[in-house]
């Protein structure tokens, strides 16, 4: 039985006690003092109709306190799943869970106090302006977009404005689906931001809908800032998109890259959805900020000195090593397995990547090699040797390095 019925159940039972004692009364009274019979009878009816509408009266009563008690329930048993429940902004502070390239390791002699993770931050141009935009909303929902090239910065940069700004709110790291139901569930989600790093990810599956981002910025839900980073190419691939295939894919998809209005500079307004882009390269003025950091902490000096053309982010990230060891020595069943990998995403693959695709897809590609080695495994070798690489997965594929150099042998 229910908690209602239960309740429901004992109700009724007191309200008959009481009907059997005002009927316990009666007939005493009726011995007593000679009441006609049909008093009797009417009483009794009385009482009859009394118990039934004693149980609806109670139904009603308890009806709408007990679903609001459930429904509260189902609500905390949803946002308690979410990772990142109750942990602050500022308490975030975990690389692999803030989906943040991997950076040069720190070399033996570094300076006491540089953290593993993290190189200091040089900060951007565009920082201030950001910083201002999610401070001026903090009273309201909003979404914010950062879009750029691949290992620009785009992750790094939103987390610390985020921390510099709203330091303790709660930053959630759901999944699409989790974002759907919590919106469905009228979940309280006030001084929350919700992490859509990779935005392109959220529309896979059982997409992130475009109802419930619109639902999100009414601010129903309590101020929230949904806050998310999407590399240039794949925002042009999703908006280019044709909805052959997974039409509600495409549709939201489309629908919630649109609904952010690139940046005018302005703090100010009433837009409650902006995208920001962010540059591949560092300007003079970053380039500047970056050099009078580099003597505190090695890993920028490298990057500074490493740097081409002025990706200093992407070398940093070591990028631009990953590329040298894709095309240049290395070994050749993990070199396939890198090709696999921007075969299937050219393709339209969604990402992750799976290791049987990765596998077979290389397989295939070193098949096609004249001097291809007669190895059973060469697909398994492959991604054995990939994973002497560390970073965000097999699907980006990013390097890993030797302290002290953007580099690393297999």
């Amino acid at each position: 039985m229910s908690g209602r019925g239960s309740l429901v159940g004992a109700a009724t039972g007191v309200v008959l006690l009481a009907v059997l004692a005002v009927a316990a009364s009666a007939v005493l009274y009726l011995k007593h003092f000679t009441w006609p019979a049909w008093a009797g009878v009417s009483l009794a009816a009385a009482a009859a109709v009394m118990t039934g509408l004693g149980k609806k009266i109670l139904d009603v009563v308890f009806e709408w306190p007990l679903a609001t008690f459930s429904s509260f329930l189902s609500r905390g048993r949803l946002i308690r799943k979410v990772p990142g429940y109750r942990a602050k902004v500022i308490e975030s502070t975990h690389r692999i869970m803030l989906n943040i390239h991997p950076a040069i390791p720190l070399s033996a002699n570094a300076p006491a106090g540089l953290s593993d993770e993290f190189p200091l931050y040089v900060e951007r141009d565009i920082d201030a302006g950001l910083r201002a935009w999610i401070k001026g909303r903090s009273s309201r929902s909003c979404l914010i977009v950062l879009v750029g090239p691949a290992a620009s910065g785009k992750t790094r940069l939103l987390i610390e404005a985020l921390k510099k700004e709203l330091p303790d709110w709660q930053l959630l790291i759901p999944t699409s689906q989790q974002i759907n139901a919590l919106v469905a569930a009228n979940a309280n989600l006030a001084r929350s931001i919700l992490w859509l790093d990779e935005l392109q990810t959220f529309f896979e599956g059982d997409p992130l809908r475009a109802a419930t981002v619109e639902a999100l910025l009414t601010g129903h839900h309590g101020p929230v800032v949904l806050a998310g980073t999407i590399r240039s190419g794949e925002r042009a691939r999703l908006l280019g998109k044709i909805a052959t295939g997974d039409r509600e894919m495409s549709m939201n998809a489309n629908t919630i890259l649109r609904m952010p209005a690139r940046w005018s500079g302005q703090v100010e307004g009433p837009e409650r959805a902006v995208q920001f882009d962010i540059p591949g390269q560092l300007s003079q003025a970053e380039q500047v900020r970056a050099s009078v950091l580099s003597p505190m902490d090695p890993r920028l000096e490298v990057a500074l000195h490493a740097a081409r053309d002025g990706d200093f982010t992407a070398t940093l990230a070591c990028e631009a090593e990953l590329v040298d060891r894709w095309r240049g020595e290395g070994d050749r069943n993990g070199q396939a397995v890198m090709t696999a990998a921007v075969v299937a995403r050219l393709c339209g693959h969604p990402e992750p990547i799976g290791e049987g695709v990765l596998a077979a897809v290389a397989i295939s590609y070193l098949s096609d090699m004249e001097d291809a080695p007669e190895v059973s495994n060469r697909g398994t070798r492959g991604m054995q040797w990939l994973c002497l690489f560390s970073g965000k997965g097999a699907h980006r594929l990013p390097v890993g390095a030797l302290p002290g150099r953007p580099s690393c042998a297999p």
